[in-house]
């Protein structure tokens, strides 16, 4: 089931809040001192609140890195069924650093590369890439790259007297991942959606760093250091509450003013305005 970061918030909450009523319990059974069973379940259920949202958080993460990832790599090999033979041929020179030498078959200084990504690997892919190998009197080792094998194409694999690497399509990501080397429309998309990224975040950064922000910053930053004072882990609280406290102070002098709202302009004035 999927969680948003909220979700894992609150149930790394609750989950603190058992420990805490379960060690003040039994830490209070034993020193009879509900003021320090108090602070030491507080501290307990804390600790403990850290490890689980982290734990978490990190695990959602990697969820959604893989889910991320799946649907990239499907949408790159979905970009190379429609290629035109041309434009395959291109790609997999760049990706495999080597020189096509035949229809599906490429060369670099280490090996012979197979590749058929249009359609399942199949038993005429194997005679004609293990006929080619046998040709060159095996001078390098030869592998196959594709997206999906026939069982014939298993078979013969699995009998073949000469051994043959067989990568599938998650190989094929990964390399194309590592070297950053993609179809040129998924290449361009994600150049352009992380300069959007950046310069959105940007925007938003300096925007937010206005006069009009300065209390704002200002009793946020001065809060924490005040309750890094009472609580544990009080550096964590310092430090952000120091950066507060400086980006109210950059604030107050920056001559940069909030963007005013836009109203947008209604039908009849548009008309009226065409009309005079």
């Amino acid at each position: 089931m999927y969680k948003t970061k909220l979700a894992i918030i609150i149930d790394s909450i609750f989950i603190s809040i058992i420990f805490f009523i379960i060690s003040f319990i039994w830490i209070n059974k034993y020193i009879k001192n509900a003021i320090l069973s108090f602070i030491v379940s507080n501290i307990i259920a804390i600790l403990w609140f850290i490890v689980i949202f982290k734990f978490s958080l990190k695990r959602h993460n990697l969820k959604n890195l893989k889910n991320k990832d799946l649907k990239l790599a499907e949408k790159c090999l979905n970009k190379l069924k429609f290629y035109d033979d041309n434009s395959t041929i291109k790609f997999f020179e760049k990706l495999l650093n080597s020189t096509n030498v035949s229809s599906n078959i490429y060369t670099n200084k280490n090996l012979y590369f197979y590749v058929q990504v249009k359609k399942p690997l199949c038993e005429d892919d194997f005679f004609i890439a293990n006929n080619y190998f046998i040709s060159t009197k095996n001078q390098l080792p030869l592998c196959f790259i594709g997206c999906n094998v026939s069982n014939e194409f298993s078979t013969l694999i699995e009998n073949s007297p000469i051994t043959y690497e067989v990568y599938n399509s998650s190989d094929l990501y990964l390399l194309m991942k590592e070297s950053n080397t993609f179809p040129d429309e998924i290449q361009e998309e994600q150049q352009i959606t992380k300069k959007t990224y950046l310069k959105k975040f940007k925007n938003k950064f300096l925007s937010s760093i206005t006069k009009n922000h300065f209390k704002d910053f200002f009793i946020s930053g001065l809060s924490l250091i005040v309750l890094s004072i009472f609580i544990p882990y009080s550096l964590y609280y310092s430090i952000f509450g120091s950066i507060l406290l400086i980006l109210s102070i950059v604030s107050l002098f920056n001559k940069n003013k909030a963007p005013l709202l836009k109203t947008k302009t209604t039908l009849s004035d548009a008309i009226k305005k065409n009309d005079a």
